[in-house]
């Protein structure tokens, strides 16, 4: 169940999305593989092992900026 409002808002089993990608449920993406953020606001999320993920941000200053999550 998909709809696309007027003002470009994409909804998944939403009907009435209040944001850009608005997903009611469970969803799952690929991280890039050693991406770095283009624009100013923009974040990666990057597998870089098994049990590591990486967050990426560029700032407003334009400076990049990354944490790690190491799971189980």
């Amino acid at each position: 169940n998909m709809v696309l409002t007027s003002a470009g808002r994409l909804g998944i089993n939403e009907s009435a999305p209040d944001y850009r990608l608005d997903v009611n449920g469970s969803f799952g993406f690929t991280p890039g593989s050693s991406v770095t953020p283009v624009d100013n606001g923009d974040v990666v999320i990057e597998a870089t092992d098994n049990t590591t993920l990486t967050f990426k941000l560029k700032g407003s200053d334009g400076t990049v900026r990354s944490g790690t999550v190491t799971l189980s």
